[in-house]
């Protein structure tokens, strides 16, 4: 069983434009409003996998009601935790003219004081449950910035392999927690070490600093330009499958899912890769994780190209 943790999960409101213009009245040609926050995502694509997933985290009102009555609807199980307040809403707006995604994301709060506890709470239960546990997302104001550290420290004690996606703050804390996996974006891995990457080489070698540090397998997701796996032994990097992109919103989400998926089914790092290669693009190419089609995954994954460096 996988368990994805999402702390500030989110309706996400997606609407497509054919330009986006300053000032001005934008005619929207179509808009979907779907769970999301990033573990959220992760759970629908493993689950579009047929693998076996939980989603938990803190969900709140009518909002988190709505997230978790959809989750069901795709026979996903749930096991939240529910604060007061209410779930935040995110506007995500796709401009097919420029092929790019404005995010407009509310911060999501936390009021409740003892809310952490009940988080630990739960990880604890269900990491005796879980082989793979999955922690993704920006914590909610309010929360420590080690709070993944020490979720992943408890996972671990009860034999959970752990996969981290976030930034920032609470990144640099949970590399110290040893998760089997990283995934951070280029963008997160040069904040965390205070520096511009400047080539494929240079991720090689930091990340390869953070293997030492005793993390397992380092994934750095760079948009259209790839992505770079790096374990103790090797390194590959993977371009990106080109297909029509409908958006970009839950692209890094699915390449998360099809990480834990692979871990789970005990496959191979270049299988692994290529998985999160083409779940990646299918996400893109449907323009959202709660719409691909199964089929373009099996009809494309042997089309992902990559290269041991």
């Amino acid at each position: 069983m996988i368990i994805t943790v999402t702390l500030n999960p989110a309706i996400d409101r997606i609407v497509y434009v054919d330009s986006l213009k300053e000032n001005s009245v934008n005619k929207v040609l179509e808009a979907n409003v779907l769970p999301g926050g990033k573990g959220i995502n992760v759970s629908k694509v493993i689950k579009l996998l047929e693998g076996d997933v939980t989603a938990t985290g803190i969900i709140a009102g009518r909002n988190g009601e709505f997230i978790e009555e959809r989750l069901k609807e795709k026979e996903i199980l749930t096991d939240f935790i529910y604060a007061e307040g209410e779930t935040r809403v995110n506007i995500k707006i796709y401009d097919n003219g420029k092929g790019f995604t404005t995010d407009l994301n509310e911060v999501g709060h936390v009021k409740q004081l003892d809310i952490t506890n009940k988080i630990i709470a739960k990880v604890e239960n269900l990491a005796s449950k879980g082989s793979i546990m999955v922690f993704s997302g920006r914590l909610p104001e309010g929360l420590p910035h080690n709070l993944y550290s020490r979720l992943i420290e408890i996972a671990g004690r009860h034999g959970c392999k752990t996969i981290l996606d976030c930034s920032g703050k609470p990144l640099e804390e949970g590399i110290k927690a040893k998760p089997f996996i990283i995934k951070p974006n280029i963008n997160e891995l040069e904040t965390i070490l205070n520096t511009k990457i400047k080539s494929t080489d240079e991720i090689v070698k930091y990340s390869r600093e953070i293997v030492k540090k005793g993390v397992n397998i380092v994934v750095v997701s760079m948009g259209a330009d790839g992505a770079v796996m790096v374990g103790k032994d090797y390194a590959y990097y993977m371009r990106v499958l080109p297909v029509k992109v409908k958006g970009t919103v839950g692209a890094g989400d699915s390449m998360v899912a099809a990480l834990a998926y692979a871990l789970e089914k005990k496959l191979d790092a270049q299988e692994m890769l290529r998985l999160a290669g083409v779940c990646s693009a299918a996400s893109v190419y449907y323009g959202s994780t709660s719409q691909i089609d199964k089929s373009f995954i099996g009809d494309n994954i042997n089309k992902v190209e990559m290269e041991a460096i």
